[in-house]
């Protein structure tokens, strides 16, 4: 671990570089590691903002499902940080992988309540209902 808690696997998917992720992974680096602020492999991996980077880690023993709801020391969800973000994509593919979209974060928003407030919650499929 670096500075802040990252690991290199941190490190390369928050540019994402998915050569080195894969070569990483391949050689038993541990998806399931937070840093210091308790961002996952998943914030990192929408960090990156590469597609390929954050499939990977819902492939067999890359822990995906295990940390599509964990919550950084903000109460920020993966999901969270792509709808902060812009990245409609990602966030779709998030919701379809499972993603608890009644999270909220330290402001008591949930994802839905970021998009809507960002005007960007039509270009996410959210389930009907959504608040």
């Amino acid at each position: 671990k670096g500075a802040q808690g990252r690991t290199a696997l941190h490190r390369a998917l928050g540019v994402g570089n998915l050569p080195c992720v894969e070569e990483l992974l391949s050689n038993n680096a541990d998806p399931g590691i937070d840093d210091g602020m308790k961002r996952t492999a998943l914030h990192w991996a929408v960090a990156g903002k590469s597609m390929e980077c954050l499939s990977i880690l819902f492939e067999d023993g890359n822990k995906g499902m295990e940390m599509i709801n964990k919550q950084s020391k903000s109460e920020m969800t993966a999901l969270h940080f792509a709808v902060s973000q812009s990245l409609s994509e990602m966030a779709t593919y998030l919701i379809k992988k499972g993603a608890d979209i009644t999270l909220k974060d330290e402001d008591s928003k949930t994802a839905f309540k970021i998009a809507k407030d960002m005007k960007i919650h039509k270009s996410i499929e959210f389930p009907k209902g959504a608040k």
